[in-house]
């Protein structure tokens, strides 16, 4: 199932300068959303690099939700009852 990786964030880490916070909005062909955050050491690379380098520090994370380990994505919580609510 192909994906669309979007950048939703990215920024030097403001506690460590030397890394780089880079965040992805993954979207599947269903419409499907999965968000997701890594923490990569900037060094002297390109963003290309640093990019890459997120998203194979997420490949796991990204390969389990694909595969339906990952269930309550995209559910609503009710922090006042504890409860999810049903899609």
């Amino acid at each position: 199932m192909a994906l669309t990786y979007k950048i939703k964030n990215y920024r030097v880490d403001s506690a460590d300068p030397t890394k780089t916070y880079v965040g992805f909005t993954i979207i599947d062909e269903n419409k499907n959303e999965f968000l997701i955050d890594k923490l990569v050491t900037t060094g002297n690379k390109t963003q290309a690099e640093i990019l890459t380098e997120a998203k194979q520090m997420s490949q796991a994370e990204i390969d389990e939700w694909q595969e339906g380990g990952i269930k309550d994505i995209g559910k609503t919580w009710d922090p006042e009852t504890g409860l999810l609510e049903r899609k």
